[in-house]
């Protein structure tokens, strides 16, 4: 894995040999498994993107057999377009919405999808060889953004996950938190309106009713119920056209967005109150977009629901780590393991690299 690329003369005695990381010896697969796409993407030793693939689900009827397939498909196309041998794949992480069981064998409880108790990681596991790692994809996107994404040496902030769902990752003292059972950060569910929109979670005025893309869909709904925009199948298409609308300053569009701040903002400020963290990170395909947007007037909203002293230095900002977020923080699962040994056992054996349970 380390290779000699010469030699610097010292200040005295022998040469100093100088090393190279050698970016041919394998790579890390990162998977993105949102709720209306799956993103696959292939990293080098130092986490350079070299290729991405994106399939595509119907979002109606989402079952786990569908998924795998998706999933198999999705990697070996990434694999073949790129001539990659998988035998030079050291590991795959996988980002899933909703809550995974890391402890006692994972199973995946989404309730987006109706899923509960879900074995979608032995599943997969019949199909592709190199280890896997599968979390929440909220909790993928913030280990990104604490190794590639946030100024070094912010050791408390919030990423948020904005898509079809909603979720956050807290990061404490450097440290991603994650509850007693991987459930922390399901910020989406956290009750806004006591009398508010029914969740798909089982909830009533769930923050993610408010500011999710279906959400959104469902204000737009409510405020132009014969919208032609309504006519599209596609949430990203929806959300794209009220984008587009907004920036001609459309009188809908500017009202939806402005509901939509209005919720965001109270639950951000709640977070802060809550955690207090240097810097909250908005992130994910709708956080993406919506981001010029709201990056504006989410201050104003956080000095009124907000304590004073939790949001004196609070640092809004967008992510940069664009839509690859989620997709690079599943392969830093595998790059942590990989660097820091926490899970696994890693060896060197013949140019391979083998894996070996504690």
């Amino acid at each position: 894995m380390i290779l000699e690329s010469g030699t610097k003369q010292s200040g005295g005695g022998r040469p100093r040999v100088m090393l190279t990381l050698n970016r041919e010896y394998g790579a890390f697969v990162g998977i993105d498994l949102g709720e209306t796409h799956i993103r696959f993407e292939l990293f080098d030793l130092i986490m350079n993107l070299l290729h991405t693939v994106t399939s595509w689900l119907d979002d109606a009827d989402v079952q786990p057999r569908d998924v795998v397939e998706e999933v198999v498909t999705g990697y070996r196309q990434l694999l073949t377009a790129v001539a990659f041998p998988e035998e030079k794949i050291l590991g795959v992480g996988i980002g899933v919405p909703g809550v995974v069981q890391r402890e006692g064998g994972i199973s995946v409880f989404a309730p987006n999808w109706g899923w509960h108790d879900v074995q979608l990681l032995a599943q997969i596991q019949e199909y592709i060889t190199p280890p896997i790692i599968m979390d929440n994809g909220a909790k993928a996107l913030g280990l990104a953004e604490m190794w590639f994404g946030v100024r070094p040496g912010t050791q408390h902030f919030i990423a948020l996950l904005l898509g079809t769902g909603v979720g956050t990752a807290i990061i404490a003292d450097g440290s991603l938190q994650r509850g007693i059972s991987n459930s922390a950060g399901e910020w989406g569910h956290m009750t806004l309106d006591l009398n508010g929109r029914v969740c798909r979670c089982g909830g009533q005025g769930c923050l993610e009713t408010y500011v999710g893309a279906p959400g959104i869909i469902q204000t737009l709904r409510e405020i132009a119920p014969d919208s032609a925009w309504l006519q599209n199948h596609s949430q990203l298409d929806i959300i794209d056209q009220i984008l587009a609308a907004a920036d001609d300053h459309h009188a809908i569009a500017m009202a939806i967005l402005a509901q939509t701040t209005h919720y965001l903002g109270a639950g951000i400020a709640n977070l802060i109150n809550l955690y207090n963290p240097q810097t909250i990170v908005l992130g994910g395909w709708l956080g993406n977009r919506l981001g010029s947007f709201v990056l504006e007037q989410l201050p104003a909203y956080i000095e009124k629901y907000a304590l004073p002293q939790p949001r004196a230095n609070i640092k809004l900002r967008l992510s940069q780590l664009g839509d690859n977020g989620i997709a690079m923080g599943a392969a830093c699962l595998i790059l942590e393991d990989f660097l820091h040994g926490k899970r696994n056992s890693w060896r060197l054996s013949t140019g391979t690299v083998s894996l070996l349970s504690n």
